[in-house]
């Protein structure tokens, strides 16, 4: 059934749809048609409704385009994913709270959902914020290889190459946060890249019967038809001919392939899109105020192994990429996965 959002001068905690629950921003109020009637509102109400505070251009836009319309449950939780996004007012920190509120939503994602996550990335990357610079600030790379995987969970491989190779691309002085970024988008391609010489090396195989010895072979190929020899870290692949135990051929029949910084399953695209984030509890303590930060970091909850590192560094397999300004939450990163982590007895995010 359809639902009407309305912008009205009230405070409303969150909001639940399609298995999402949603923190809403003050000011923003749901209503379903059993409750416009019950509270006496009308469409015509709704449109002069207006906001308590200015707000950013972000949620002008977004204001324009939901007042007084009647939309579908897909499209309501999409828009109000996308206000979610912005934090509303002077906030002590907005990138900070713009890329939780982000969190947020991928973390609670489900398969019918990719799509909406997607454009709420998408949103807030092209949006600036109050001091005129991207909206989700230095998480933006971060949030783009947010935007990559779901992307690719949705089939959308094009559109999610783009996504990690913007990644890349990216001109900003290096930091914790965007080193990882950069090693996250260059393990995904890297897994995109191989299956793109394991469709050359079939290939291969239909017009000579036999896998090559050697992937220098396509290095003789048109460079429309060569695949990728080394991997987004530089390194050449392992390759390997393999012969089955107990059929004896004139030639092996089959093959490995993968990339020395991953290993050999995790290489596979197949096998990595259908691993989901570590369930691993982290929580943190900051220590001191100077830069680059520095916290005690507990993996494992109550008994786990503790360790004081600084941003940039590692633990259990796990990189201190940023904290925030507000020393709410601290982001690591396991190289394909981000992990939230909370001080401790506030659970995992």
């Amino acid at each position: 059934m359809p639902r009407t959002i309305s912008i009205l001068p009230s405070p409303s905690a969150a909001f639940r749809c399609g298995g999402l629950a949603l923190p809403l921003l003050p000011g923003l109020v749901i209503y379903s048609p059993r409750a416009l009637t019950r509270n006496s509102r009308t469409q015509e109400g709704c449109k002069k409704a207006r906001f308590t505070k200015k707000n950013s251009r972000f949620h002008e836009f977004l204001i324009q385009k939901i007042k007084g319309f009647v939309i579908s449950q897909h499209s309501l939780l999409l828009l109000v994913m996308l206000l979610c996004l912005v934090p509303a007012g002077a906030a002590a920190a907005p990138h900070d709270d713009a890329f939780l509120r982000l969190w947020s939503l991928h973390r609670q994602a489900t398969a019918d959902t990719h799509a909406a996550v997607i454009t709420a990335c998408r949103e807030a990357a092209r949006h600036t914020g109050a001091d005129g610079g991207p909206l989700l600030g230095r998480y933006l790379p971060a949030a783009r290889t947010i935007e990559a995987w779901h992307l690719l969970q949705a089939g959308r491989t094009a559109e999610a190459v783009a996504a990690y190779e913007s990644v890349l691309a990216g001109r900003a002085p290096a930091d914790p946060l965007r080193t990882a970024s950069e090693t996250m988008a260059r393990r995904w391609l890297t897994r995109l890249d191989r299956e793109k010489v394991v469709d050359a090396l079939t290939a291969h195989y239909r017009e000579a019967v036999a896998y090559p010895d050697d992937l220098k072979v396509f290095e003789t190929w048109p460079k429309e038809r060569r695949p990728p020899l080394r991997d987004r870290l530089g390194d050449a692949w392992i390759y390997q001919l393999q012969a089955f135990r107990r059929l004896r051929l004139d030639s092996p029949q089959r093959y490995i392939l993968y990339s020395r910084a991953i290993g050999r399953k995790p290489s596979e695209l197949g096998a990595a899109l259908a691993l989901r984030p570590p369930a691993t509890e982290v929580s943190f303590v900051r220590r001191g105020t100077g830069a680059p930060a520095m916290a005690q970091v507990r993996i494992g909850g109550a008994g786990g192994r503790t360790a004081t590192i600084q941003e940039g560094g590692r633990v259990g397999g796990l990189l201190f990429a940023a904290i925030d300004s507000g020393g709410r939450f601290a982001l690591f990163s396991d190289d394909d996965f981000w992990l939230v982590a909370l001080p401790p007895g506030e659970g995992r995010r």
